[in-house]
C-alpha cells in the first residue's frame, strides 16, 4: 500500500515474556538518537529487560546469533550484554564477505537492575513502563 513502510522504535511491540531483544541493524541505538529516545521514553522496553543494538554502523554476519546464544548458554555463561559484545567481537574478527571500515560499537540499554542479567539469573524491572526514561547503557567497541 502507499503507507510508510517504516515504524518508529517506540511502536515496536516489546513486552510480555520477552526478556531480551537484539536488533542487528546499523545505528539502531546511535547517538544522538539514543539520547533523544531515552529522554522521551521512545525505547519500547515495557517489561523487556534489555535491548541490544549498535551505536554505529554494523555489518551483517551469518554467525552472530549463534555466537550470542552460545555465549549466553555455555558452561561459563556470560551476561546478556557481554554475550552480545563478545559475539560481535568473534564474528567481526573472522573473515567476512565484505571488508569492515571504521570503528564498530555495540550498545546495550535497559533497566539498570537488569544490566547483569544472565539466562539463569535475571532481575525483573522494578518499575516497568511503556515509555521508560530511567535507562542504563553499556557500550563496547567490537571492531577493530
Amino acid at each position: 500500500d502507499a503507507s510508510n513502510p517504516w515504524i518508529r522504535m517506540c511502536q515496536f511491540g516489546f513486552g510480555g515474556n520477552l526478556k531480551w531483544m537484539a536488533i542487528l541493524a546499523c545505528n539502531s541505538l546511535c547517538d544522538p538518537n539514543y539520547a533523544d529516545m531515552k529522554k522521551n521514553g521512545g525505547i519500547p522496553l515495557k517489561t523487556t529487560h534489555l535491548l541490544c543494538g549498535t551505536a554505529t554502523l554494523s555489518y551483517m554476519a551469518e554467525n552472530m546469533g549463534a555466537y550470542w546464544a552460545n555465549n549466553m548458554l555455555s558452561k561459563n555463561p556470560q551476561t546478556i550484554a557481554n554475550a552480545w559484545f563478545n559475539a560481535a567481537k568473534q564474528q567481526y574478527h573472522e573473515p567476512l564477505t565484505s571488508p569492515i571500515s571504521g570503528t564498530v560499537i555495540f550498545r546495550v540499554t535497559g533497566y539498570p537492575e537488569c544490566m547483569n542479567d544472565t539466562v539463569e539469573s535475571n532481575t525483573a524491572p522494578t518499575n516497568p513502563k511503556s515509555n521508560p526514561t530511567n535507562l542504563a547503557k553499556q557500550d563496547s567497541q567490537v571492531y577493530p
